[in-house]
């Protein structure tokens, strides 16, 4: 179908991921606001996820209550009413390295509404993103990292720990590079960055009175990030592109918990991979997701549990390779914390 021909495309992570689109935007897929023009995107990846809103994704038989099926060419199709004759459908095309999501225009147009076990389609996207790497032995991080000098720090840490404020701290005040301050990619090795992550900063430290105004009521009001849609201000126009740190090895890798008193200790591998894999798995969904666990019942090219033993080969490689540390306390210690491993001066 012509509604379904790839339009638009962008890359999430520079030189190894690219998303493409018939549509310029995935609503609150937190990766990339704004996909280009096929022919003005920069040159292709190894790595490329195709999300397609299209009729074709629903069936035309009536609904009963939710229902999964197999089509002919192994695609694997969820729908779900919503009303009488309204329906979320997705359909999911998984290929090793190039799959396709195809959703209908409702389930786009709700954007972040999760309903049951069908997620948003930013959630959708962000973790079958996150698949399409654990496949090729890669793994996206809700992490936070800096370089400085020949120093390269994953900051680990829940939401609201911090990792933002340090970044945009240690940046524009002490001459640090960024990776990103909510999602870095790495191979258990390296690390890579991720700059056109949205930027969830603090109201008073965004561009203009539309900005302030978004983030007071998505910070502010409850369930008004359902609707909210994309983060409207990415990490490089935050703190420059010029500022992006280059691809290169981890050396120190910090658990960060918010705690009234400070303290910080060494760990051994296990615990550190233990740690990093509970924050990880706080933030993505994929191994809860219907559509991914159906792929997997089907045997239509998921497998979610290889999915997870892959998130643990790599975060076990990542605490091997770094020094892992465990710090607990504010704002101001945990910043100070990272600071030392770095050696950034006072």
């Amino acid at each position: 179908m012509s509604e379904e021909i790839i339009k638009f495309r962008a890359s999430p992570v520079p030189e190894l991921l690219s998303v493409s689109s018939n549509v310029p935007a995935i609503p609150s897929y937190p990766l990339i606001k704004t996909l280009l023009p096929v022919d003005a995107s920069t040159s292709s990846t190894p790595l490329n996820l195709n999300y397609v809103v299209s009729k074709s994704a629903c069936s035309n038989s009536p609904l009963n209550g939710k229902s999964f099926e197999i089509l002919e060419d192994k695609s694997v199709r969820l729908e779900t009413p919503i009303s009488k004759v309204g329906r979320l459908s997705i359909l999911l095309k998984w290929q090793q390295k190039d799959p396709t999501v195809i959703v209908n225009p409702t389930y786009h147009r709700l954007a972040r509404v999760t309903i049951g076990n069908v997620h948003s389609v930013g959630w959708l996207a962000r973790d079958l993103t996150n698949i399409l790497l654990l496949a090729n032995n890669y793994a996206l991080l809700h992490a936070a990292a800096l370089k400085y000098k020949d120093r390269v720090i994953v900051l680990f840490g829940l939401s609201n720990t911090g990792k933002t404020k340090t970044v945009f701290t240690l940046v524009k005040e002490h001459g640090a590079k960024f990776y990103g301050d909510d999602l870095v990619l790495t191979d258990g090795e390296k690390l890579y960055p991720c700059p056109q992550t949205g930027a969830n900063i603090d109201p008073s430290e965004g561009p203009g009175v539309g900005y302030k105004i978004e983030q007071t009521l998505r910070r502010g009001l409850p369930f008004f990030e359902n609707v909210a849609g994309t983060l409207s201000y990415s990490i490089s126009q935050a703190l420059g592109a010029s500022n992006v740190a280059e691809v290169a090895p981890v050396t120190d890798v910090v658990i960060m918990r918010k705690a009234e008193s400070g303290f910080r200790e060494e760990i051994d591998i296990k615990r550190a991979t233990d740690l990093m894999i509970a924050s990880n798995r706080t933030e993505f969904t994929y191994s809860s997701s219907a559509i991914c666990s159906a792929a997997e019942y089907f045997e239509s090219g998921i497998n979610v549990t290889a999915a997870l033993a892959a998130e643990n080969n790599v975060m076990k490689k990542l605490a091997n390779q770094a020094r892992c540390h465990y710090a607990a306390g504010d704002f101001s210690f945990l910043q100070n914390v990272t600071r030392d491993i770095l050696d950034i001066p006072a």
